[in-house]
């Protein structure tokens, strides 16, 4: 028999595939609860084309259907379990007129060898990082998270200074950044703007875990014409936040950025819009 899929009811009523409780929550507080998709100048309106590149288990998507009544989304997602699980929960909850693409998109056609992390899929990437400051940026990750449960914990970690939870922190990153390899398809943008005839994108959403440059860099001037906005993950610090920055500002985007979570300083969300 094949593995049983756990479902919950969010909040908001709907009733979702999951993958594990840690990336449920995670998801539920970025996309309904932050409302990172829904800040610094980003405007939906009906009848919008949105591509979503980095679907995971669709949380995006569902809000989109919550904000329009019409419109046309491009959704990817490579790897094949989180896929399966974007496809349950888009046949249940989606009005929308969607197409789902089991594939990553890149600066090249081809394939490529993910870490598919089964606990935290939203973190699976191409790009692995194992540098002391991204295992420190993620033991305040698993810290945060734990503080903001509502229970005993919770009020343990409140009064205990952060050095004294490294023991426990560091075992919950490695516990849950346990990874496994799975090669996945990739394409890129402008072909897919060819072949589904796609005259223009009104918001284009990358969250690839450090696989944006490549996207952005295999963008043509005709690709860039028809996109009028655009919300970026960025990955690797400032660096990596002003390669974005000086790319988009090169395109006419007006942009704003913030840090995903106020307590890590290498992950950035840009929004941009066009002048």
């Amino acid at each position: 028999m094949g593995k049983t899929i756990p479902h919950c009811k969010l909040p908001n009523g709907m009733e979702i595939a999951y993958d594990s409780k840690a990336n449920l929550d995670m998801l539920c507080r970025e996309v309904f609860d932050a409302k990172i998709y829904s800040e610094n100048g980003i405007c939906l309106n009906e009848g919008d084309c949105i591509v979503d590149v980095g679907a995971n288990i669709g949380f995006f998507i569902l809000l989109l259907n919550q904000q329009l009544k019409a419109a046309t989304v491009y959704g990817f997602e490579p790897i094949p379990a989180t896929f399966d699980l974007l496809k349950i929960n888009t046949e249940k909850h989606n009005h929308l007129d969607l197409k789902l693409f089991r594939c990553g998109l890149s600066k090249a056609v081809g394939k490529a060898s993910f870490h598919f992390f089964p606990l935290t899929s939203i973190a699976s990437t191409m790009y692995p990082q194992s540098s002391s400051e991204y295992k420190r940026d993620s033991r305040r990750f698993v810290l945060n998270d734990l503080r903001g449960r509502a229970n005993l914990l919770r009020n343990i970690i409140l009064i205990t200074p952060e050095w004294l939870w490294y023991p426990i922190t560091e075992l919950a990153r490695r516990y849950f950044q346990r990874s496994v390899h799975v090669e996945c398809e990739l394409d890129t943008l402008t072909n897919v703007i060819e072949r589904e005839s796609i005259e223009r994108i009104d918001l284009l959403k990358i969250d690839t875990e450090g696989a944006e440059h490549d996207i952005l860099s295999s963008f043509t001037d005709d690709d860039w014409k028809i996109i009028r906005q655009i919300i970026v993950e960025v990955h690797d610090g400032q660096p990596g936040l002003k390669s974005v920055v000086d790319l988009l500002r090169s395109k006419s985007f007006h942009l704003t950025h913030v840090k995903a979570d106020p307590t890590i300083d290498s992950l950035f969300i840009v929004y941009g819009t066009q002048i």
